[in-house]
């Protein structure tokens, strides 16, 4: 399951990668944007749930 979030501009500003059960979230990552609507920092990060299986 993936889930995108846009900014008014039109921008991405979050994914989201999770498993299909919809409760487990695997990835998240987020942009920024400069003044020139170049992404200028994206963070990413993973989390781990305590007895997920693959």
């Amino acid at each position: 399951m993936q889930t995108r979030q846009w900014d008014p501009a039109g921008r991405l500003q979050e994914q989201l990668l999770g498993r299909s059960d919809y409760k487990t979230t695997l990835l998240k990552r987020t942009y920024q944007y400069d003044g020139m609507k170049k992404t200028y920092r994206s963070n990413v990060h993973w989390t781990t749930t305590p007895n997920a299986t693959p």
